[in-house]
């Protein structure tokens, strides 16, 4: 049958030239539809790396000085210490709560910005600056937001422990780029102090952590805040991250919460102003950022590609169509249908393997030159994640645009040559 094929698709070479040409530009166009929505999907369904559903975020507000009820004599170190301790000792307290930690700053998952450094690993030529998280030593931050620990330490441990100048736990994407694998036991990094070289171990790891819900895990480096400025961060811009105990309602939670929060959360000149799921706030700020444009975009994308399908398809339909006689000829010499199906079948699918092929061979110049779809992370290393792989990507994306073509020109010729290979051979040439 091959020999058939082959024959029967030269004796056409004219017709199906055109045909060629057109899957060719069909699949450069279905490559650039395709990579930058398959990337941004792959992103958004990847895990957060931590348990935000049964998270809640409560922020706060901080009395003006001249406000009625301000106490300047309690807003020294020694009082905003008192006012944190409270805070936390009140919220932990509560009934529904089953572990509460103050967030500092923006160096937290879904905070505001951003914080980086660079830190020279062994594997990093490219003096890479890193993400960079902060928590209180002692306040539960690991064991609330329910990071997966790597082997060295438990959550506990490690929300206990006091980082040393130079020393931070990691993620293991951080891991796996300094030193190829996820194990932070026995790695080590140098710092350099008045000329001597000291070399301080990795105290832990956690596994990977988003910072967005729109975006792919990155590298973070994750240190205590230095316990001696605590104090300064006691402010409006604190919040507290709580996890609630198994069983309990979100919904209940949150509309409880606010009468008990204007009771006991008015504590030194610092005061409890909203409470909020913490996945809700993630998915306001996607929302914010990049989810009305990415939904505009794959829309677009959708209807774009199905027209180019219905193209394709509708060719190959009015293809196998005009091929009525043809097929007459096949069925008068002993062909049965279902040979005439499956050879109508295979020169539709070894079209589109053709052009697929070339196809794939022009975008990936362009991609050589200008790079593969990033999704929205902008941070630059080779992650644990196939998009971040480049022979991977190429070919995966390449299937997935292969797997369209062939099952969109499949139906194509599908349904007509089930219909012109079921008429009688002298109907067929009743024209001839």
């Amino acid at each position: 049958m091959l020999k058939l094929i082959l024959h029967t698709l030269w004796a056409r070479r004219r017709r199906n030239g055109w045909l060629l040409a057109e899957l060719i530009l069909v699949t450069v166009i279905s490559w650039a539809i395709f990579d930058p929505v398959i990337v941004s999907l792959h992103d958004r369904r990847l895990p957060l790396g931590y348990d935000a559903h049964r998270m809640a975020l409560i922020s706060f507000g901080e009395l003006p000085p001249e406000a009625p009820g301000y106490d300047a004599a309690a807003w020294d170190s020694a009082g905003r210490m008192r006012t944190l301790e409270s805070i936390l000792l009140r919220v932990r307290q509560h009934p529904d709560v089953a572990l509460a930690t103050p967030l500092m700053g923006i160096g937290f998952p879904g905070g505001s910005g951003s914080m980086k450094t660079s830190l020279p690993l062994p594997k990093d030529t490219l003096n890479t600056q890193w993400n960079v998280l902060e928590y209180t030593a002692g306040q539960q931050f690991f064991e609330t937001f329910g990071f997966r620990p790597e082997p060295g330490r438990t959550l506990e441990e490690l929300s206990d422990f006091l980082c040393r100048d130079g020393q931070y736990i990691m993620t293991e994407d951080l891991l796996q780029v300094g030193w190829g694998d996820t194990d932070p036991r026995g790695k080590t990094l140098p710092w350099i102090t008045n000329g001597d070289t000291n070399y301080i171990e990795i105290p832990g790891a956690i596994g990977p952590i988003k910072r967005r819900l729109d975006e792919k895990p990155s590298p973070y480096m994750i240190k205590n805040i230095d316990p001696a400025q605590v104090a300064t961060h006691v402010s409006a811009r604190m919040k507290v991250a709580l996890r609630l105990k198994d069983g309990v309602s979100m919904d209940r939670f949150l509309h409880d919460l606010q009468p008990w929060m204007l009771e006991n959360l008015r504590v030194g000149n610092l005061y409890a102003n909203k409470v909020e799921c913490y996945r809700t706030m993630l998915q306001d700020q996607a929302y914010a950022t990049s989810t009305a444009l990415f939904r505009r975009s794959l829309a677009l994308s959708v209807f774009f590609l199905v027209n180019l399908c219905l193209g394709v398809a509708g060719t190959f339909w009015v293809q196998t169509r005009t091929r009525r006689e043809e097929v007459g000829v096949h069925l008068s010499f002993g062909a049965t249908p279902r040979r005439i199906r499956a050879m109508l079948l295979a020169e539709g699918a070894l079209l589109v393997t053709v052009a697929v092929a070339i196809g794939c061979l022009i975008y990936w110049n362009y991609a050589m030159m200008d790079g593969l779809a990033a999704g929205t992370t902008t941070d630059r290393y080779v992650g644990l994640y196939w998009t971040d792989d480049f022979a991977l990507h190429f070919t995966i994306i390449s299937l997935a645009v292969y797997a369209v073509l062939l099952a969109v020109t499949l139906f194509g010729v599908w349904m007509p040559a089930r219909s012109i290979s079921r008429v009688p051979p002298t109907e067929a040439l009743r024209d001839e």
